[in-house]
């Protein structure tokens, strides 16, 4: 089945050369110019990567990922600062940043490499929100309260048994991310490895009684 990509580029020019480029890949190829066409693109059809410069990151995006929650994005940047290029890959719906002007070579790659992160994370099962909620028995509410949504989700993947490339695809973040998130987890709970972590996570809490 052919991946859906739609791109978002102004310069009828560069789609062009794209969509040929692109030619005999297993990709379905949509074009809009603009950010609101993409926007009102999605909301009747159903995509899985969009690609598309600086204009996608942040609320952009984030509204394009409400209405299609499985979608991947491949951001092509121009001469933006660094520092908007390490925010857009902290996104977990960003596959890859690409610097333009880059070859179409890279796209392509990058395209394979959403797909094959879309296809990772549909094909592990989803965690039910009562069994989420009982996989960290080991934690009191305080310290919970500690951990941010984001934190306690990672938890409790590694909880579950899975790998970090495992849980990266269930949450739709990079590996690189949820190693972070370890680290942090490691300095809020007082642990040093992953498995003390796993053991306190889900060690019975017994809540004091005295005065």
């Amino acid at each position: 089945m052919s991946a859906r990509v739609l791109l978002v580029e102004a310069v009828e020019k560069r789609w062009r050369a794209t969509a040929q480029a692109l030619r005999g890949e297993p990709f379905e190829l949509f074009w809009s110019r603009s950010v609101d066409e993409a926007l009102r693109w999605v909301e009747t059809h159903p995509v899985d990567i969009v690609v598309g410069d600086e204009r996608l990151c942040g609320p952009a995006l984030a509204t394009l990922a409400a209405r299609q929650p499985a979608l991947r994005c491949v951001l092509l940047l121009g001469p933006v600062e660094d520092d908007v290029a390490k925010e857009a890959l902290a996104d977990p719906k960003v596959v890859r940043v690409l610097r333009r002007p880059c070859p179409v070579e890279l796209v392509r790659r990058a395209l394979h490499d959403a797909v094959a992160r879309t296809a990772e994370a549909s094909a592990l099962p989803a965690t039910p929100r009562a069994q989420v909620a009982a996989t960290l028995p080991g934690l009191s509410p305080a310290t919970l309260g500690k951990l941010t949504a984001r934190e306690r989700e990672v938890l409790e993947q590694l909880v579950l048994g899975r790998r970090v490339r495992e849980a990266a695809a269930a949450l739709g973040m990079s590996q690189h991310t949820v190693r972070n998130h370890v680290k942090v987890l490691f300095r809020k709970l007082n642990v040093h490895s992953q498995d003390s972590l796993v053991s306190l996570a889900v060690r019975p809490w017994v809540r004091s009684t005295a005065a």
